[in-house]
């Protein structure tokens, strides 16, 4: 696959759980030596601080521009490393964004090439676009024209750290920022986490029936293993198939502590999120994203982490709840896939197929890799798949149109 006039090609040697380049431990060997330029001070192992006991971990950055802990999970204690390391190094190339700029206003830059509509970009809900005034740009590559494009520069940034008269016209999110073990790698993690969180926001406007999935259906050796231990644990798991109209598999997961039964604590409950090809990969990350979740809640470490974050803890109300969500599942079967892909070009040309079928027409690559630190990390923006929904998100085309159907059912 050509990007900006390179060949590039990436076999996949590790399958783990996930699809990596190669083992995590080979993946923290090469990282290593750049931690201290970066200012990732320590990587703890807090795997104890719960009694589920699958491992996970965090990487401290004191002076970050954003969050400080970077959270890491996975099926070996090198995998949970290996994901909160690389989660730090992602932030730190994201404060620090060095392409070319440009400073010119909306109407400048859309005479002068395809420019989607800026909602597609997620305009924030308090904000207003002039498109006369001026903004920065940053110069990045388009993946489906396979030419050079600019983006705003605030989809890419992740320094937010600003004062108050410097509020973004555009949301500033890390999503779709990614590092790996090689460029390819890379942009296909971050086009996961796009469809992951396109997804979710669309099921959470959709107001359809939840699709829980009865986990006695799900035919993952590893995932019934996981449901056993977490049953034992008395820790209570609702699994949710919110797959979009992209079809590539994406779950949800949430667990709390089963109030009726005798090792119950006042824990709010935990959710994570998974994306991916194989819907064995997918499932395994939202779970462990909950679990890790779960940790993070209790260690109380990451610096968004508000009283109110805790508040459900004491709601035995909502709590039974959630129990009640478990018996609400039904049958389901596995998505059947055409092919299996073993190499990263080829996983990538398939996603976008799928997006180029839904009328999403640019994919831009911004390559924030370092020459002086050598690691892939990169920052996707796709305009037209949903942000996150937050208290300044402005739903897109793809939001208008699953939330102008929920009204249409609830009319007829």
């Amino acid at each position: 696959m050509q990007i900006a006039g390179q060949d590039l090609s990436a076999q996949k040697a590790y399958f783990d759980g996930t699809h990596r380049l190669c083992e995590p431990a080979e993946t923290i060997a090469r990282v290593t030596p750049h931690l201290a330029r970066m200012g990732i001070t320590r990587v703890a192992d807090i795997t104890g601080l719960d009694r589920i006991g699958l491992p996970v971990s965090v990487a401290i950055r004191p002076n970050a521009r954003a969050l400080s802990t970077s959270q890491g999970k996975g099926r070996t204690r090198e995998a949970a490393q290996a994901s909160a390391l690389m989660e730090s190094i992602e932030g730190w190339h994201g404060e620090r964004i060095s392409l070319p700029l440009r400073i010119e206003s909306w109407n400048t830059m859309a005479s002068e090439r395809d420019l989607p509509d800026p909602l597609a970009f997620g305009l924030r809900a308090d904000a207003h676009l002039d498109p006369a005034l001026p903004l920065v740009w940053a110069k990045v590559w388009d993946l489906m024209t396979e030419s050079p494009a600019w983006v705003p520069y605030e989809t890419l940034s992740t320094a937010f750290v600003e004062s108050e008269d410097q509020r973004p016209l555009l949301l500033k999110t890390t999503n779709g920022l990614a590092s790996g073990n090689h460029l390819l790698e890379a942009i296909v993690h971050a086009l996961f986490e796009l469809i992951e969180r396109d997804a979710l926001t669309l099921a959470s406007l959709a107001r359809a029936p939840r699709r829980f999935i009865a986990q006695d259906m799900i035919p993952d050796p590893y995932f019934q293993a996981l449901a056993a231990r977490l049953d034992k644990a008395g820790i209570v798991m609702v699994i949710e198939d919110v797959t979009s109209d992209l079809a590539v598999p994406t779950f949800t997961c949430e667990m709390i502590d089963d109030p009726r039964r005798g090792n119950w604590r006042a824990l709010p409950s935990a959710s994570g999120h998974g994306t991916h090809s194989d819907f064995t990969v997918a499932l395994s990350r939202a779970v462990h994203e909950a679990i890790q979740s779960r940790v993070t809640i209790i260690s109380g470490s990451r610096d968004d982490l508000f009283p109110h974050d805790y508040a459900d803890a004491l709601s035995l109300e909502a709590q039974l709840a959630l129990t009640e969500a478990a018996n609400r599942t039904q049958s389901w079967m596995p998505p059947i896939l055409p092919t299996t892909h073993m190499r990263f070009e080829d996983e990538l040309q398939a996603l976008l197929d799928r997006l180029r079928a839904l009328g999403i027409d640019h994919a831009y690559l911004a390559d924030l890799s370092r020459d002086d630190v050598g690691i892939p990390v990169v920052k996707l923006v796709v305009p037209g798949l949903e942000p996150p929904r937050s208290a300044v998100y402005r739903p897109g085309a793809r939001a208008a149109s699953v939330t102008a159907a929920a009204a249409k059912g609830r009319l007829t």
